[in-house]
This record gives structure tokens, C-alpha cells and sequence, in this order.
């Protein structure tokens, strides 16, 4: 059975996977909202972080996507 910590990486991972595609160079975004997209991502790192005790995906609070 996975633990919890080891779901949540899984989940972070692919959240930002997601999104990788708003920082490369040739992205369609404009500056603005490729600074939105990376402070997302940055959060989404923080949370092991910021989260340091949960244990079940209740204790976390994930960031909103920008729009």
C-alpha cells in the first residue's frame, strides 16, 4: 500500500508536470501570466513545507491554477 506521502509527491509531480509547459521559452503566455504560473508551481513545492504533518488530503490546501 502507498502511504499518503508518498500520494502526495505523486500528485505535486503531476500538477507541475501539468504546468511546465507555462515556462518554456516559446509558451503562448504573456510575462504576466507566466510569473502567475510560476509563483503556482512554486507553491505547489512548498507544500511538503508548509504541510509538514498532514497525513490525509484534508490538512492540505491546494494553490488555484491561474486562469
Amino acid at each position: 500500500m502507498i502511504s499518503f506521502q508518498d500520494a502526495l509527491k505523486n500528485k505535486r509531480l503531476l500538477k507541475l508536470q501539468a504546468s511546465d509547459w507555462t515556462q518554456l521559452p516559446d509558451s503562448p503566455l504573456s510575462e504576466t501570466k507566466k510569473a502567475e504560473w510560476a509563483t503556482y508551481r512554486q507553491k505547489i513545492r512548498d507544500i511538503p513545507t508548509d504541510f509538514p504533518d498532514a497525513t490525509s488530503w484534508e490538512d492540505i490546501t491546494f494553490p488555484t491554477k491561474p486562469t
